[in-house]
């Protein structure tokens, strides 16, 4: 998806001023057939090729989705990534159509963005001065002991951030940076009224653009420092997106177009060591799984990829997902993996010519991906077969060419030992009769079950490995606010404790709506939710309860069936805080001391509250 930014408060209100005159349903109606289905609509996606539509608009969210390519947005979106326009081109374009005068301004959004680069540079020195420093020495000697020369501490930049709020000093003594922009660039966090550092005691990665520019940075604890979570990014800011980078682009892009080839490995340390030993046409996604955004940067440089993943579980699905991705946007695809060793840089340090070896014996990646499926199964039993077939068909529907896809039924009908035409004809049929839903997504329901919404089970509404980085809420959560949202049953919701739900994002929605009932005189709409949450991962959420294709009616719920479903969430958060309960009882009684009978007698009191909550 092509982003935009505003910079000023005069920037967001003609942007918002444009998007409440423009129906978005009308202006994508003047470049694709839309037909109403349900809630939304629906067409064949604009942006990529395919037979059954799974292109889908929302007119409450005034937002687009299509579930075949995963491309989504608003009218700026679409505008851009219809017409291949930017996002100034897009602004003047929609603000003629919607009647707005735009504000003329000098350039404020470059200064904006060239301050915080800035900021990010300045960064990047102090963060090198520590290193070199002596509050440095423990990282530096970890980084060496890791097998990471001094050659590539110095190549990509990798600094210190020392423990302490040092950054926000030494910055506020080199320029006069207000704490606005500060705050902005995504280095900081705001506490008792005071700016601190965010990164603290991390060995800092720095993250550059293809034009060298620092956007952002990767921050990973030292051993013994459990504070936070082992790798950090940066947050979202104006001038770095997790999606729309990949670590070691700009040290990789002359070598890409060299070899015409791109290796995608898991993450910042597996690119280092790879090019201490000569392979430079490699990168990294940012900790998230692989994002289409992604892969249409790295087409700029070079139409085929080599994805070479951790050999564990997680590694051979984000290898599933890359194959689909790469396929969609029509790039040849080869698939390596570092058997025994854990990971990429591991095989480096103690097999160097071996991780050479895997790139010049690549091998295609669907042949591969295939072999792993058929070992891990026994297809001399019916159901196996069944599930090779589907893995197959799951795998070739992202694949458009269709000499491409006849080439792999060919390849798989001789791996399988069974007759061409009859598994072309089987995989066609499937591939022409199922949903435009991505294939992963329909697997991870089939093994959740599907059960009626009435009844208040969760429908799982969407698949881990396609959530562009953003972690969903439980499938219970969406689906409660799913049916509060599509039964317009708002009140129910004051009947409701939500501190039994979890996710915060949920949490805060439910008590938002909460608030605006309290409001005398106050109509309420579900417009109002969309408008006050525009974080992208409240977007996200509202599309998960949306924009999903296997929509069901909504409109008999009764507010019994919201309660029903709140009650499950509930059960399930309390039966977690219980189990913790009864671990901590039983470590106290398998202490060598004396147990300590008082918290033991408070801790079953607390248990029996908390059964008479979770009965109630």
């Amino acid at each position: 998806m092509k982003e935009y930014n505003f910079s000023t408060n005069d920037d967001r209100k003609e942007i918002e001023e444009i998007k409440d005159s423009i129906d978005i349903i009308n202006l994508i109606s003047k470049y694709v057939p839309l037909k109403r289905i349900g809630h939304n609509y629906t067409a064949k996606c604009p942006f990529h090729t395919e037979k059954t539509p799974s292109f889908m608009v929302n007119p409450d969210l005034q937002r687009y989705k299509c579930y075949g390519c995963g491309k989504s947005g608003d009218i700026f979106n679409f505008l851009m990534e219809y017409e291949n326009i930017d996002f100034p081109e897009a602004l003047e374009r929609l603000a003629k159509e919607a009647g707005v005068k735009l504000t003329k301004r000098k350039s404020p959004r470059n200064t904006k963005l060239a301050i915080l680069e800035m900021i990010n540079h300045l960064s990047t020195l102090f963060f090198i001065e520590q290193i070199n420093s002596s509050s440095g020495e423990e990282c530096t000697h970890y980084l060496l002991e890791r097998g990471i020369t001094k050659d590539s501490i110095k190549n990509f930049k990798i600094g210190f951030a020392p423990a302490g709020s040092l950054l926000i000093k030494h910055l506020q003594k080199k320029a006069n940076f207000d704490e606005a922009t500060l705050l902005q660039s995504g280095l900081f966090t705001k506490k008792s009224n005071e700016l601190r550092d965010k990164f603290q005691n991390r060995i800092m990665f720095p993250i550059r653009n293809q034009k060298g520019k620092i956007i952002g940075f990767t921050g990973r604890v030292l051993p013994g420092n459990d504070f936070g979570p082992k790798y950090m990014n940066s947050p979202e800011t104006p001038i770095f997106s997790k999606k729309n980078s990949v670590y070691g682009i700009y040290e990789a892009r002359q070598e890409i177009r060299k070899e015409n080839l791109v290796i995608l490995c898991e993450g910042s340390t597996d690119v280092i060591s790879a090019h201490q030993i000569g392979i430079k046409n490699i990168v990294a996604p940012l900790g998230t799984a692989l994002t289409i955004e992604q892969v249409s940067l790295l087409k700029k440089f070079t139409k085929s990829a080599l994805i070479l993943f951790d050999n564990d579980d997680a590694g051979i699905s984000a290898a599933e997902r890359a194959f689909v991705l790469f396929s969609q946007a029509g790039m040849t695809t080869f698939y390596s993996n570092t058997g025994v060793y854990k990971d990429f840089d591991g095989m480096v340090s103690k097999a160097p010519e071996k991780a050479k070896s895997l790139v010049t014996e690549k091998n295609d990646a669907f042949i591969e991906l295939l072999r792993m499926k058929i070992n891990s199964l026994d297809i001399t039993k019916i159901e196996d077969y069944k599930r090779i077939v589907k893995y197959i068909t799951t795998l070739l529907r992202s694949i458009s060419d269709q000499e491409n896809r006849y080439f792999y039924i060919s390849k798989s009908a001789r791996i399988l030992g069974k007759d061409e035409s009859e598994l072309k004809e089987i995989i066609e049929k499937r591939i022409k009769n199922e949903s435009d839903r991505n294939q992963f997504h329909r697997n991870y329901m089939e093994q959740e079950g599907r059960n009626s919404t009435k009844s208040g089970a969760s429908t799982p509404i969407n698949n881990p490995i396609f959530d562009e980085g953003i972690e969903l809420p439980t499938p219970s959560e969406i689906e409660l606010l799913k049916q509060i949202i599509m039964s317009e049953l708002y009140d129910t919701v004051l009947k409701l404790d939500i501190k039994y739900i979890a996710d915060e994002r949920i949490n805060s929605i439910l008590e938002f709506i909460k608030d605006e009932l309290g409001k005398k005189g106050v109509k309420f709409r579900a417009e109002t939710i969309y408008k006050n949450f525009k974080d992208s991962e409240y977007q996200r959420i509202f599309e998960a309860v949306l924009m999903n294709k296997d929509e069901i009616s909504y409109q008999e719920i009764s507010s019994e069936d919201i309660i029903n479903t709140y009650k499950k969430i509930k059960s399930n958060f309390i039966d977690k805080v219980l189990i913790k309960k009864y671990k901590t009882i039983l470590a106290l009684e398998e202490e060598k001391n004396k147990p300590d009978e008082n918290k033991i007698e408070k801790l079953i009191k607390k248990i029996s509250t908390l059964e008479r909550e979770k009965a109630s």
